[in-house]
């Protein structure tokens, strides 16, 4: 009796386990990001930094928040960005928009730009199979005070 008791138990414990993994439904995709950027120094750059800030690169050791929707609503999946500016994840088939995590601070007195800008996500994207590469530009953020 003991024994089909811990049979039942394991057997209860792999069709639950069995049902969850079908309901998430998602293989194991790599999403890379690459990103230009804004200046958003102080002095007037020259033009071999505005050419660099022009060029593609990777994303590298970033903290980003992906969502399921635009108004930042429900739990976000949180990940950080290997030094190539990839990450690994299994989120299901689907829309989702994505959030640099300067955008989720809470800036004191913000101004309508910055509230603007906290507000649109980075990047929009659909995963539908495989792989994917995501490319962005970087703007400056408004909230911060400017550079002298």
């Amino acid at each position: 009796m003991k024994h089909l008791t811990y049979f039942s138990i394991i057997l209860l414990l792999l069709a639950v386990e069995c049902s969850s993994a079908r309901q998430n439904n998602a293989d194991m995709i790599q999403v890379k990001i690459m990103y230009t950027s804004d200046y958003c120094g102080g002095a007037r750059p020259s033009e071999e930094i505005l050419e660099e800030l022009k060029s593609m690169k990777p994303f590298a050791e970033q903290e980003i928040s992906i969502y399921t929707n635009e108004n930042k609503r429900g739990n976000p999946l949180t990940i950080k960005t290997d030094s190539n500016g990839v990450f690994n994840t299994n989120i299901p088939k689907g829309k989702y928009f994505l959030f640099i995590n300067d955008k989720l601070k809470i800036y004191e007195n913000a101004t309508e730009s910055c509230k603007e800008w906290a507000k649109k996500p980075d990047i929009e994207f659909e995963i539908t199979s495989g792989n994917i590469e995501l490319q962005f530009h970087k703007k400056c953020n408004p909230c911060l005070p400017l550079r002298q």
